[in-house]
């Protein structure tokens, strides 16, 4: 299996150029849609090593924690950081680059769960800078499951579309043939939520397909209880459905 540009822009739907690496081996750059809190690209770097492929991000990430003044090598902050990236399967090595190695058969895989991993730190950069920003981070993690699972579709962000009240309406995405929203599940967050579906879908014309993603990493019950609420108006998935899914569909 040769991994270049072609295959990964079909199967991942991601920015890529060949590179070399400092060894002068060949490698790919590989551009996500996704950024760190000041608004730094997310960027990271294949090399096929034999039957195997290598994920690396080359010191970047921890670089750019340490230009924004988040000090990466505090005995504290860098056990942090193993720890958010270690139930992924990568691994902080101590030159401060993040790698993950597996087989080349299931480098889809692979390159999905690492760009998960960086987005958990990206999430937790958020938060040692004292940013609210629960939904944004959630948004871009469904937008890369969203790719993955069906690299061919274009993710439009924020779509606009007007309710029977004239009042218009912006969505999370557009993506598929399908407006889709993200929320955390709370009483508050379904009822408006289902305020704007019965405005969008009660609109004359083409009725609209919507699909809604409720977040369930932190109370899988609340979430499956506003999923059913939410399923009586549009199609409703949990993330976790979304992941599963996705990981299932690279595996074969």
């Amino acid at each position: 299996m040769t991994l270049n540009c072609a295959w990964l822009r079909q199967n991942l739907a991601y920015d890529c150029r060949p590179v070399r690496t400092v060894n002068g081996d060949p490698a790919l750059e590989i551009g996500t849609p996704f950024s760190f809190a000041d608004g730094t690209a997310i960027v990271f770097y294949l090399v096929e090593q034999g039957s195997h492929a290598l994920l690396s991000d080359n010191g970047d990430t921890l670089s750019h924690l340490h230009s924004v003044g988040l000090d990466p090598f505090n005995r504290r902050r860098e056990t942090a950081i193993r720890n958010i990236l270690s139930p992924f399967g990568v691994a902080l090595e101590t030159s401060g680059e993040i790698r993950a190695l597996g087989p080349v058969g299931h480098s889809q895989h692979m390159i999905a769960t690492y760009i998960s991993s960086l987005l958990a730190l990206a999430s937790q950069e958020r938060s040692w800078l004292g940013i609210p920003e629960p939904v944004n981070n959630f948004a871009d993690e469904v937008e890369h499951y969203l790719r993955l699972w069906k690299p061919t579709a274009e993710a439009i962000r924020n779509p606009k579309v007007l309710g029977i009240s004239r009042h218009e309406y912006t969505f999370d995405f557009s993506f598929a043939g399908e407006l889709i929203d993200v929320v955390t599940p709370s009483h508050q967050a379904t009822g408006g939520l289902m305020r704007k579906l019965g405005d969008v879908l009660s609109a004359p014309g083409e009725r609209h397909k919507i699909r809604v993603v409720i977040d369930d990493r932190e109370d899988f019950e609340r979430a499956e209880t506003e999923k059913q609420i939410i399923g009586s108006m549009a199609s409703a998935m949990l993330f976790s459905s979304l992941t599963k899914v996705v990981n299932k569909q690279a595996l074969h």
